[in-house]
């Protein structure tokens, strides 16, 4: 585990990942020697995980959860020089693998701006190396794993080997919140952005409030003496009113004991508790 930096590469960027969509992390075994014992070739090798975008990844459209998958794969770039010498070989009918091989895109030989204007921006045309895409394919039934070209490539099998690992296959798949007959799940940062929102509206509104708070003093027109002494009066004085009823105080706006302020308590403890 310390040679694989397990933590480092797939753990925490996996947990990230489950955050804002699903974890989804690859086994695979890559074997380097062969070993007899009592007569039986066991082979040797190195296990490893990897870390699979949600984007790269591929899954059976028409099942309605993951456990009903008739396949699962995902997607890569290689270089291509170095592919055509990975899956270098024939197939069945004489052809040389390599030559189905073909680059993503031409990388662009003169920089100039009529070319780079008329390609339009594509990084693949700037790189030092030209890629190749491909799609392993894990075919749940037949506990095999195909290689294969996307679309606009030839429809051609690169390569198909045995899965000899557990029996789930290749691919774990982490998400925590899942619409009913449905493989995809809700991430748990959608929740947190709409509470974000919704915190927001209410905080709008609530200053709104506060802006437009006013306390005023309303009297009757006779009483105009009272509500002079009143308003001339300094905090804690006394004064003489012929009326005490014809001066009142009305409050406009304000947050008191508005229901919107316990409202947004509660989503700021939700959005705190789940994030």
């Amino acid at each position: 585990i310390q040679k694989m930096n397990l933590a480092q590469d797939v753990l925490i960027p996996a947990a990230v990942n489950s955050m804002f969509g699903a974890a989804i992390t690859r086994t695979d075994y890559y074997y380097d020697r062969l070993i007899s014992v009592q007569d039986e070739v066991i082979k040797l090798g190195t296990p490893k995980v990897e870390l699979i975008d949600d984007s790269n990844y591929v899954g059976d459209p028409s099942a309605k959860r993951r456990s009903d998958f008739a396949f699962e794969g995902d997607f890569y770039i290689l270089p291509t020089e170095y592919a055509k010498d990975f899956f270098a070989g024939k197939d069945k009918f004489g052809n040389q693998i390599a030559d189905y091989i073909k680059p993503d895109s031409r990388m662009l030989q003169e920089f100039n701006p009529r070319e780079i204007v008329n390609r339009g921006l594509d990084r693949r045309l700037y790189g030092l190396r030209e890629y190749t895409t491909f799609i392993d394919i894990y075919l749940r039934d037949e506990g095999t794993i195909i290689t294969i070209l996307p679309q606009g490539h030839a429809a051609k099998i690169l390569r198909e080997r045995e899965w000899d690992g557990p029996g789930d296959g290749p691919y774990d798949y982490l998400g925590y919140n899942f619409m009913p007959e449905s493989p995809i799940p809700i991430p748990p940062a959608w929740l947190w952005h709409d509470m974000d929102v919704t915190a927001n509206i209410v905080v709008d509104k609530l200053r709104e409030l506060v802006e437009n708070q006013k306390d005023l003093i309303t009297y009757t027109s006779e009483n105009k003496e009272d509500v002079e002494r009143a308003v001339n009066a300094p905090n804690t004085g006394v004064i003489r009113q012929d009326n005490p009823n014809s001066v009142n105080k009305l409050s406009l706006g304000g947050i008191t004991n508005n229901s919107n302020w316990d409202y947004l308590n509660f989503i700021l403890t939700q959005h705190t508790r789940q994030g």
